[in-house]
């Protein structure tokens, strides 16, 4: 399930998350919009990622702290730490290439 989180949760998910998958994006955005799906079938095939999404409207302080200048952009945290960052629109396919263990 596509988690969603904000400032308020970000520190809970990032400590308890080994591998969390966060796109930084917003309602208005028609990217966003298009990777969606693809994220959310993500989540639900990977057991070991957790998948989740930023409002960068909503969650402003979080879009400052990983110098979010375009969206939507996808980050991967490993026990908390920052490994993988794309920007862009990203397929389903795409997703699973670049962010899953192969």
């Amino acid at each position: 399930m596509l988690q969603e989180i904000n400032t308020q949760n970000f520190e809970a998910y990032s400590q308890d998350s080994q591998n969390l998958l966060i796109e930084f994006g917003a309602e208005w955005c028609g990217p966003c919009r298009t990777t969606l799906p693809g994220l959310k079938k993500l989540s639900e095939e990977q057991d070991a990622l957790t998948v989740a999404k930023v409002d960068i409207d909503e969650s402003q302080e979080l879009a400052l702290k990983f110098s979010i200048t375009n969206v939507p952009t996808m980050i991967l945290f490993q026990n908390g730490a920052e490994v993988s960052r794309q920007v862009g629109a990203m397929s389903h396919a795409q997703l699973v290439e670049k962010f899953t263990a192969k």
